[in-house]
């Protein structure tokens, strides 16, 4: 699996997918589109993501590495200094309830 580069992610917010305080976000990747949904909150310059989801996403198509550098271009995007994922339990697929 290529690792890939922070110019090769590119974000937005979707405004019409969820209601207040959880937020939508597409990223766009080399692999495709990619969606997450958490309730965001900002501790001083770190962004907390709580309850975190993603959808879309083929089997293995990411890989940790790529998470990590996902997670780099949106803390460059947003002017971060730290990101912070907190997940959710799985409702769905291998192992509902993890």
């Amino acid at each position: 699996m290529t690792r890939w580069k922070i110019r090769d992610i590119a974000f937005d917010f979707v405004d019409d997918m969820t209601d207040d305080p959880v937020v939508t976000v597409r990223i766009v990747t080399p692999v495709g589109q990619l969606t997450f949904l958490a309730e965001p909150v900002m501790v001083g310059t770190t962004l907390v993501l709580k309850g975190l989801h993603a959808q879309d996403s083929a089997a293995n198509a990411v890989g940790p590495a790529n998470l990590i550098v996902i997670a780099h271009a949106v803390m460059e995007g947003m002017d971060l200094d730290g990101l912070v994922i907190k997940g959710a339990v799985r409702s769905t697929g291998a192992n509902p309830g993890h």
